[in-house]
C-alpha cells in the first residue's frame, strides 16, 4: 500500500510538471494608436485672444519630444513660450506682448506621443488671433533641389513684409511666417493675411531660422502675395551658393621637391605656365563643391622659388611659390584599364609626370604571338594603347620593368593583364530622337548617366532637334537628364542670391530606360 501511494505521488508530479511548462508572458497587441485631443482651453481658432495660457487635453498620457525644434510658431512671438507635459494635458504658457490684429499659428509637427510608444499625433495646429478675425490665406508648394530635382524635407519655408525687406534681412531677422517641408518636400503656410511678401527657403542647418552664407537657399525674385493664383504649388529650388567667387585660388603651397598645389574654386579652364620659362607639367584632381587641386611639377632645382602663370577662367595672374621638401617625393604608380569594352583603348595612368618610356617593353599578346599596337599620347599623365581586335578575342598587355620614368627618376614596376572582348550581342543600341520643343538661345546638354545618377555615361551638347545614335551600349537602367546650359560654359550651375540669379534648370525624361543585350531601342524625348 505504501509503495501503491509513493508511485502515484511520482506520477502526479510527473503529470504536473508536464502540463506546467513556463512560458514569457505576453504583453497584448501593441498600442499603435495616437492620442486624440478632447479639449482645447481656449478653444482653437479663438478670435480677440488675451489669454496667458492655453491647455490642450488628450485621451491619453503623453510625452514631448523636442518641443523647441519640432513646433513652428507664425509669426514668431517676442518671447518663445514654454511648453509643458502633465498626464493627459499639454500647458502652453506665454510670455511677452503678442502683436495687435495678428494670427497665431502653432503647428506641432512631431513633438507630441503618447507615453508608452510614443505614437505621434499628427497634424495638430492650433490658432488664434489677437484681432476679431482670423486670417486665411495659404501659400503652398514643395521644395527641390535644384540640381536633380528630389524633394528636400526639414527645410525652413519662411516669408517676410515685403515692405521692410532689404539686402541683410534673411541675415539678421527670422521670417514673419514660416513652415517646414514634410517628407515629401511639401509645404503649406497657413492663416496669412493679405500682403506682399518675400519668399524663402533655407536648409536651417545651426536651426538660427536665419540665413548663413554656407546654407542651401532658394528665392524668388518678384514679391509673393497669399490668394493669388500663382501662390499655390510653387515650386522653389534650393541650391548651395557659391562658397567663393569663380576661378578664386584658394590655397597654395609646396611641401614636395618640385611639386606644387593649387587649390582652386570653380576652375572651368586653367593653365599654368612658368615665368622663367621651365617646363610644366600639371594634372587636375577634381574635388567636392567644386574645389579642384592641381598638381604641377617643375625640374626646378631645390629650394629655390619658382614664378608661375596661372590662367584661370581667363583671369591670369603672377604666383611666386617657395619650394619646400617637407616630404619625400612620391614614388611612381602606374595604373592600367582592367577591362575594356568593344571598341576601347587600353588607358594608362601616371601619379609623376612621365619624362622617358621605353615602349619595347611594352608587349601586347595575342595567343602568345606579339601583336601591333599604337601607344598614343594624351599628356604626360596619360596614355593610350591603341590596337585593332576582333569580338570574342582574348589579349595580353605586359608592362615590363623600367617601361616608364618620371621627372624624379624613378622607374615603373611590370604589370599584366589579360583583355576578353565581349561579342557585340553583349551590347545593346539605342536611338534617341531628341526634339526641342521651342527654339532656345543657348545649348542644352543631355546627360545618359545610371539610375542612381552616380556615373555618367555619355553627354551631349544640343542645339537643335536631332536624332543620337549610341550603339554598343551596356545593358542596364538609364536616366536622361538635360540642363538649361544658360550661360554657355558646358556644365550646370547654381544661382547667385546677391545677382538675384536662379540656378539653371534642370529636367529629366520621365522614364527610365531599360537597355537588353542584343536590343535595339528607339525613343523619342521632348525638350521643353
Amino acid at each position: 500500500m505504501r509503495r501503491f501511494q509513493k508511485l502515484s505521488s511520482y506520477l502526479f508530479l510527473f503529470l504536473i510538471s508536464g502540463c506546467a511548462q513556463i512560458v514569457s508572458p505576453t504583453g497584448g497587441n501593441k498600442d499603435d494608436k495616437s492620442p486624440m485631443v478632447i479639449a482645447m482651453k481656449p478653444e482653437n481658432k479663438t478670435v480677440s485672444f488675451n489669454e496667458k495660457k492655453i491647455t490642450i487635453s488628450f485621451d491619453e498620457f503623453i510625452q514631448l519630444n523636442s518641443p523647441s525644434e519640432q513646433i513652428i510658431i507664425s509669426p514668431p512671438m517676442e518671447n518663445k513660450p514654454t511648453f509643458n507635459s502633465k498626464g493627459k494635458v499639454l500647458e502652453i504658457r506665454l510670455d511677452g506682448n503678442l502683436l495687435p490684429n495678428t494670427t497665431y499659428t502653432l503647428n506641432f509637427g512631431n513633438a507630441i506621443g503618447d507615453n508608452k510608444e510614443n505614437n505621434i499625433v499628427s497634424n495638430l495646429v492650433y490658432v488664434f488671433s489677437t484681432g476679431q478675425q482670423l486670417d486665411s490665406l495659404t501659400i503652398n508648394g514643395k521644395v527641390v533641389d535644384a540640381f536633380n530635382n528630389k524633394p528636400l524635407k526639414d527645410v525652413v519655408v519662411g516669408l517676410y513684409l515685403d515692405e521692410t525687406f532689404n539686402d541683410s534681412t534673411i541675415i539678421k531677422e527670422k521670417p514673419i511666417y514660416f513652415s517646414k517641408t514634410d517628407n515629401e518636400g511639401e509645404f503649406s503656410i497657413l492663416n496669412l493675411p493679405s500682403k506682399l511678401f518675400r519668399f524663402f527657403a533655407i536648409k536651417d542647418d545651426n536651426k538660427n531660422l536665419k540665413w548663413d552664407k554656407n546654407e542651401s537657399i532658394a528665392f524668388f525674385q518678384q514679391p509673393t502675395k497669399p490668394g493669388d493664383s500663382n501662390t499655390n504649388n510653387l515650386l522653389p529650388k534650393i541650391f548651395k551658393p557659391n562658397l567663393y567667387a569663380s576661378g578664386k585660388i584658394i590655397d597654395t603651397f609646396s611641401n614636395q621637391p618640385q611639386k606644387f598645389t593649387f587649390i582652386i574654386y570653380k576652375s572651368d579652364t586653367v593653365l599654368i605656365q612658368s615665368n622663367q620659362n621651365n617646363e610644366i607639367w600639371y594634372r587636375k584632381v577634381k574635388g567636392n563643391e567644386d574645389i579642384d587641386t592641381f598638381f604641377a611639377y617643375t625640374k626646378t632645382p631645390e629650394n629655390k622659388d619658382v614664378n608661375f602663370n596661372v590662367n584661370i577662367n581667363g583671369t591670369a595672374r603672377n604666383i611666386i611659390l617657395q619650394q619646400k621638401n617637407t616630404f619625400k617625393a612620391d614614388k611612381l604608380n602606374i595604373s592600367i584599364d582592367k577591362n575594356i569594352e568593344l571598341n576601347d583603348s587600353i588607358k594608362i595612368v601616371s601619379n609623376n609626370p612621365i619624362t622617358n618610356i621605353d615602349q619595347e617593353k611594352i608587349i601586347l599578346l595575342k595567343d602568345s604571338i606579339a601583336h601591333p599596337y599604337s601607344l598614343i599620347k594624351t599628356d604626360a599623365f596619360n596614355y593610350y594603347i591603341k590596337f585593332r581586335y576582333k569580338e570574342k578575342e582574348s589579349f595580353k598587355l605586359e608592362l615590363r620593368d623600367s617601361v616608364f620614368k618620371d621627372i624624379y627618376g624613378n622607374y615603373s614596376k611590370k604589370e599584366k593583364n589579360t583583355y576578353n572582348i565581349k561579342a557585340s550581342k553583349d551590347y545593346a543600341s539605342l536611338l534617341l530622337h531628341v526634339k526641342l520643343l521651342n527654339k532656345l538661345p543657348y545649348p542644352v546638354i543631355l546627360q545618359i548617366m545610371s539610375s542612381d545618377e552616380k556615373e555618367i555615361f555619355y553627354t551631349y551638347k544640343v542645339n537643335n532637334s536631332i536624332d543620337l545614335e549610341i550603339p554598343f551600349m551596356l545593358p542596364g537602367s538609364y536616366k536622361i537628364k538635360y540642363i538649361h546650359d544658360e550661360n554657355k560654359n558646358g556644365k550646370w550651375d547654381n544661382g547667385d542670391l546677391t545677382k538675384l540669379q536662379q540656378p539653371e534648370k534642370v529636367d529629366y525624361f520621365s522614364e527610365t530606360l531599360n537597355v537588353k543585350a542584343y536590343w535595339d531601342l528607339e525613343q523619342s524625348i521632348l525638350v521643353k
